[in-house]
């Protein structure tokens, strides 16, 4: 338990454990002091569900009193869907929750967390009656057991959402393109580790036309990383993003797996191999060569070997997001400026062509001289077969591979 109860700082609460106690003096402190010093109430992780029938009362009353609470985070804290359904009737109350117009003439996003609590579906929004949380901006439902027979009705209380995230949950994604249409603010959609197959995908497609169509200037980001097996759907999926984004880069954003393959290097590791050169042999084109630098003896070639089939689809998306880690990014900028070099060389080559293809890895072993070559479909990482290779792709390495 926290020894003291914590204050508020620039209008957060913040608690790390909450007991009856806690909220005990929670509930003083809304009838002690003004409405309006705390606009973010932040107890993720609490065991608030573990609360006794007077702790949770008092934890209601509190949020009833905050009326200028405009960010509330209970994700994690093992409440059931009774106590979710009054914990958002308090927040009917509140302007900046209730309220478009309020949320449009403040400088703060109204933000509700409710995700991995032990929600079975949408039921527990019935207890609002008519009310319906036009104000909130973000809502994060993630791992939690929605569906998507719960979508309309997650979009018919929440109208004005712009940040919607549903990862962890059993959505597949069936009508998705309609819930987006009824969700004209919308511009952020996570759907990672979520179920979501060949249907899925379409309706994420068809989302994104929806959303350009309507808005041009507004991007739509759908995560989808961590979703079953990727199949032939991805194709058409990718290769309509990667059009968007030529024409403009802002339009459309898809996060997905390969923009992460390239796995981070451990900073104190001994074991690894120095000097890795990949060498891209692109069908009909000259060879790519890239410094990949060191790794460890662990990563296997194929991984290797996928990070520049991926990296090479990246760069045919045009896609050149920068990630954090200072190796890795330098390691992108290698594959990046190596394929640019290629591009300009030999007058540019397909990306209709070449984004998924079938590769082949070249593994050589500089002691013994030994060669090994490995045949790999595009299905092991975005589900479209080939008869023919379209990329070669040689990985060396001083140490025993």
């Amino acid at each position: 338990m926290q020894d003291d109860f914590p204050e508020p700082f620039l209008g957060e609460l913040r608690f790390k454990d909450f007991e009856d106690l806690h909220a005990s003096k929670l509930r003083a402190m809304s009838t002690q002091r003004d409405p309006g010093c705390v606009t973010s109430l932040r107890l993720s992780r609490c065991k608030l569900g573990s609360l006794s029938a007077q702790g949770f009362k008092n934890l209601v009353e509190s949020v009833n009193r905050f009326t200028h609470l405009c960010i509330l985070d209970v994700s994690g804290c093992g409440l059931c869907g009774d106590q979710l359904g009054k914990i958002l009737l308090s927040l009917c109350k509140h302007d900046p929750f209730s309220k478009r117009g309020a949320l449009e003439r403040s400088t703060r996003k109204v933000e509700l967390h409710i995700g991995n609590n032990p929600v079975h579906d949408a039921s527990f929004l019935q207890g609002l009656g008519n009310c319906k949380l036009m104000g909130v901006s973000t809502l994060n439902i993630m791992e939690t057991n929605i569906s998507d027979d719960d979508l309309p009705v997650i979009a018919h209380r929440f109208p004005n959402l712009e940040r919607l995230f549903l990862s962890g949950t059993r959505v597949e994604c069936r009508d998705l393109s309609n819930i987006v249409a009824s969700m004209v603010h919308l511009h952020t959609l996570g759907l990672d580790s979520t179920p979501c197959g060949d249907v899925g995908v379409d309706q994420v497609r068809a989302s994104m036309s929806i959303a350009t169509a309507a808005i041009p200037s507004r991007p739509l980001e759908v995560w989808l990383r961590d979703v079953q097996p990727p199949t032939s759907k991805w194709y058409e999926l990718l290769r309509f993003v990667a059009q968007i984004q030529r024409d403009n880069v802002y339009s459309l954003v898809l996060k997905h797996d390969m923009q992460n393959s390239i796995g981070q290097f451990p900073r104190h590791a001994i074991a690894s191999y120095e000097n890795v050169v990949v060498v891209v042999h692109i069908y009909n084109h000259s060879s790519v060569r890239i410094n990949y630098g060191k790794t460890l003896c662990s990563r296997s070639v194929a991984s290797i070997a996928e990070d520049a089939i991926n990296e090479l689809n990246l760069f045919l998306m045009c896609d050149e997001r920068e990630v954090r880690d200072r190796l890795v990014m330098a390691r992108k900028l290698a594959f990046r400026e190596a394929f640019e070099k290629a591009v300009s060389t030999r007058g540019g080559f397909s990306s209709r062509r070449y984004v998924i293809g079938c590769f082949q890895i070249t593994k050589t072993d500089r002691y013994s001289g030994e060669v090994q070559a490995d045949y790999y479909p595009a299905g092991k990482l975005l589900g479209r077969e080939n008869t023919r290779c379209d990329y070669v792709i040689e990985v060396e390495a001083e140490g025993r591979l």
